[in-house]
């Protein structure tokens, strides 16, 4: 009984470090989207448990991440001064608005 017990245990608990797992992967590979829609859909169950706020880390490195890259690529066509690039400087700005709004 104490073995079958013991092995739910470790069974459970490498599947809850398994999220982490991919969560952290995905923002050390720079998915920083993947890393954010991993964190969000964590979080979405129940903030405040204390498994998931290790979520909350994550979920601010990768967003900060995300969030520069994309600020440092609007900026380098902002100073291109191509009328061609206002779209997707548009698009850019309309990005991160989506994503400060689903956190």
């Amino acid at each position: 009984m104490k073995k079958a017990l013991l092995l739910v245990t470790a069974v459970v608990f490498l599947i809850a470090c398994g999220g982490v797992k991919k969560t952290q992967e995905a923002i050390n590979t720079g998915n920083y989207n993947q890393a954010i829609n991993s964190a969000l859909k964590n979080l979405a169950d129940n903030k405040s448990k204390k498994g998931h706020q290790v979520y909350i880390l994550m979920l601010e490195e990768a967003f900060e991440k995300n969030a520069a890259r994309e600020l440092q690529n609007i900026s380098f066509l902002e100073k291109d001064g191509n009328p061609a690039n206002l779209e997707a400087i548009y698009k850019g700005y309309s990005y991160l608005k989506n994503i400060q709004q689903r956190i």
